[in-house]
């Protein structure tokens, strides 16, 4: 009986270390707006087995992606990305290995919205 239990708890231990060698993934969709998105994130939401990492920064063509020791991370978009057409789509990824090896990846996606036009009026009358 000794044995048996051994071996179950033993195939329990492995199991769970392998969930954290795999490689994880999530998916980030936004919509631009009128200014500079910010999104903070955890890549830890839903583990068991919390990731660590060393903490660090990665900049793509549209943003940057920090990640902290405890898995927290921020996105940050390098403009308001108004240019985008309505439907429009920018996507990137961002990868990043945890310290027990488990790779990472994070895709952003900005889709382009239809912004309501702004009118700036100026005058350059003086007053006589």
């Amino acid at each position: 009986m000794k044995n048996t239990t051994t071996l179950v708890l033993c195939h329990l231990l492995i199991s769970v270390l392998s969930f954290n060698a795999q490689a994880l993934e999530q998916e980030l969709n936004l919509n631009e707006t009128d200014s500079v998105l910010v999104f903070e994130g955890d890549v830890n939401s839903g583990l068991v087995t919390p990731l660590a990492f060393q903490e660090e920064t990665v900049t793509g063509s549209y943003g940057s992606v920090t990640i902290f020791q405890n898995g927290r991370y921020d996105y940050v978009s390098n403009a308001a990305h108004d240019v985008l057409a309505e439907g429009a789509k920018y996507s990137e990824e961002f990868a990043f290995t945890a310290l027990d090896s488990t790779g990472w990846k994070l895709t952003v996606n900005i889709t382009g919205t239809n912004d309501i036009p702004c009118l700036l009026y100026t005058s350059d009358a003086a007053d006589e």
